[in-house]
Parts: structure tokens; sequence; C-alpha cells
């Protein structure tokens, strides 16, 4: 059972912008208080058209992975990634997924990147589950962990799209979307060439970044985008229209990879959710990364949140409990639920 944690409301034209990030003490979370947000650039999302109507983000438990349900009101459903290295559950993913979508079926499946811990529950999660179109930034030969390559494979040509660099929405041309009959999902980032070559930077380069909108509220879903596809998509867009009311953080929270503070500055969440394990070893997600975000997220209830740091060459893990920036971990929090009508939102949690 999901419990409240707390409601807050967005304005989806407000023409002030947020105020200036400070690490002085802040207010108390205020019920129905009001953040303003910047007016889009681009042609407004779709409004919902019902105040009762309301799209959600489930930011699945997977351990040290990614997995996030978007449920429109429609019932258009969109699963961005399916994987973990530390402690994934595929039948917790295929029951929770069955018992939220319509029909045991979602529209749109987004493979960020070819990293396992983003696909490799995918063939067990998604058993007896329909997809009706992938969405990749690799070919399916790049996806072998747990045979998922043999998975996507088995899709027909027309049910798989390869996006490219090139495949970026546009400000002006807003055309590359993906579909959907509710909100506005659009792609910001897929494929971008690394610019650093060293780790794993080559594969969480290509990610697959999307921000989805539903009237005045807008999240941003990053896989494991780097500094370099953060600053591409910077380059690309301009600041101000990036700015969104809740952040997936990049690459389960890394320190030298990713949420560099330029790209902070921009998307300015107001709240955020880490996907990562309670045992991994790499201390994700790092203290200062959380630091850095808190620079920008809202007040909250007191809740417990797991973050890391680098010491002894490994990856150490600590909890800080009572902690009332708007940021939740998967690790500490379970399964986070954000919802929405548009006008305010709402985010619940498995612990």
């Amino acid at each position: 059972m999901l419990a409240p944690v707390f409601l807050v409301a967005c304005a989806a034209t407000a023409a002030a912008p947020k105020p200036a990030p400070s690490r002085g003490p802040r207010p108390a979370r205020l019920a129905a208080f009001r953040y303003p947000t910047y007016p889009r650039l681009s042609p407004p999302a779709l409004e919902p058209q019902d105040s009762d109507e309301v799209v959600e983000f489930h930011f699945l438990d997977v351990g040290q992975g990614d997995c996030t349900l978007v449920e429109f009101p429609t019932g258009y459903s969109i699963l961005v990634d399916c994987g973990s290295n530390d402690g994934g559950d595929a039948q917790y993913v295929n029951e929770y997924l069955k018992n939220e979508l319509e029909d045991d079926q979602i529209d749109a499946l987004v493979i960020t990147h070819p990293d396992g811990d983003h696909y490799n529950l995918l063939r067990q999660g998604l058993s007896g589950i329909q997809v009706d179109h992938i969405y990749m930034s690799g070919e399916p030969s790049e996806h072998g962990n747990a045979d998922v390559d043999s998975w996507i494979s088995a899709f027909d040509v027309s049910q798989r799209t390869v996006l490219a660099a090139e495949d970026f929405d546009d400000v002006d041309e807003p055309n590359d979307t993906i579909p959907s009959d509710s909100g506005e999902v659009r792609v910001v980032a897929a494929n971008v060439p690394a610019v650093n070559t060293g780790s794993n930077f080559a594969v969480n380069a290509r990610s697959i970044v999307l921000l989805v909108s539903y009237g005045g509220f807008d999240v941003m879903l990053t896989g494991d985008a780097t500094f370099g596809t953060e600053e591409k998509i910077r380059e690309r867009f301009g600041d101000s229209w990036l700015d969104c009311e809740v952040l997936k953080v990049g690459h389960h929270g890394s320190s030298t990879t990713s949420t560099h503070d330029d790209w902070l500055a921009a998307v300015r969440p107001e709240t955020a959710v880490v996907s990562a394990s309670s045992t991994n070893t790499y201390g994700h997600p790092r203290k200062s990364v959380l630091e850095r975000v808190a620079d920008y997220t809202v007040s909250d209830v007191p809740h417990t949140v797991i973050w890391g740091w680098w010491a002894n060459n490994r990856g150490q893990i600590g909890s800080r409990h009572g902690y009332r920036e708007s940021i939740y971990n998967t690790a500490s929090s379970g399964t986070v639920v954000i919802s929405s009508n548009g006008d305010w939102y709402e985010v619940r949690t498995d612990q």
C-alpha cells in the first residue's frame, strides 16, 4: 500500500521564474502551495480534460537499475527501462505491471540504452504483457544480457524504432515525439556520441532522455545521460525551456558522470527521484549529487534517504533519517509513485 507523502500545486502559465537556489533553511511544506514554472516555448501540452484525471509515474524498486511506468488517464502507457544488476525482482515487476495496466498492454517501451541494468528484466518482467512498439538507442544485438536480444528481435521491424541523434525533438519543430493520446512525450536526446569514451561513457551518453508533459506538470526521465548528453540538450533547447517539476536523477546518482551543476540550473527540479539499491558498491546516489539537487528541491515531510560516498576504494552507503528535501531514493522509499492532474502533483511511497 503506497502511503501519501505530499501534495503540491503547480501553475502551468506563471511567468515568474523560481527563486534563486539557496542553501539556507526553507519553510516547511504547505499543502497546495504554488510553485511557478516557466511557460513552454513550444506548443503547449494537451490540457487535461478533467481535474480528476491524472497522469502517474511509477518508479519501481528494482534495486540497482531502472524501471519507470508512465500511465496517462486514457490508459495509454509507457514503460521506460526494465533492468537491474543488484536485487531486481522480475516477478515483482510482472505482478506490479499486471496490476496497473489496462488489458496487460504497454503502448510504448523505451529502452534508454544497452546497459543490462536498464533492460535485463524485460523478458520475465513483461511475460504475458503485450508491447505495441519499442524505442531504442541500440540495435537488438546490443541487448545480449538475459537473451533480451532475441526477445526484441521477435518483434516485427515495424514495431521497433532505433532513435538517432538527429531525431532529437526541436523547439521550433516539435515533431519527434513518442505518440500518446494525452500529454506530450518528447525525445530530447538519443544516441548522443560520447565526448569522453572512458569507462561506460560511450554507452551512457547514448541514453534516450524524455520530457513528459501533462498540463503544467513536467517530468524529465534521464536514463544514464552523461555530462556531455546534458550539455547537448542544453545547447539545443535552452535552459528556461527545460524547467520541470520532477527529475529522475541520471545514472542512479553518479557524481562522476551525471547531474552537472549547469544541468540542474536548467532543469531546476522541485522533486527528484533516484533509482538505486541499498547494497550497491558504487556509493549511489552520491551525497554530493543529492546536495547539488537540494539547491532546487522544496521542503518536504520527514523521510529517510540513502546516499553514498567513496572511501577505501569502495562505495559506501549510509542513511539520513528525518530528511526534509523532496528527494526520494527507491532504496529507502521503495516504489515511488508521482501523480498529477496538470495543476498539482502528489508523491506516494512504499515505505
